[in-house]
């Protein structure tokens, strides 16, 4: 079973975040490199939202897709705090995934989605 992993290419809810070392969030979100990222002034765990999209991405001929798995690189600035993450689709929220951050960055790998958030095959 062959995995494709889909980076970000534009943002859709911003708000206050900048992007440090980098053109843009989604360029700082999806280039391999913890020097570049996205930033956030406010204090942490006030609902400070962050939503990316996703390109068009082609799937072989016959291949099904049978899950999503969402995947975070973060470090917390300073102090613990809980973050949650997951996929929203037209509106509508997956599975979330809470985790506190390391103090380095580090990846974390959320909750698959086996089915369309609010149901239906993908």
């Amino acid at each position: 079973m062959a995995t494709t992993t889909i980076r970000p290419n534009g943002q859709t809810v911003s708000g206050s975040w900048t992007a440090v070392n980098a053109a843009n969030i989604f360029t700082a979100t999806s280039d391999n490199t913890d020097s570049s990222y996205a930033n956030h002034p406010g204090f942490p765990g006030n609902g400070i939202t962050l939503a990316l999209s996703f390109g068009p991405f082609t799937v072989p001929d016959h291949a099904i897709i049978i899950s999503l798995t969402p995947r975070i690189r973060q470090r917390r600035p300073s102090g613990g705090f809980n973050n949650s993450f997951g996929l929203l689709l037209s509106g509508v929220m997956g599975p979330e995934t809470t985790i506190t951050p390391s103090a380095t960055p580090t990846t974390y790998t959320g909750t698959a989605s086996t089915t369309r958030p609010g149901g239906g095959a993908w």
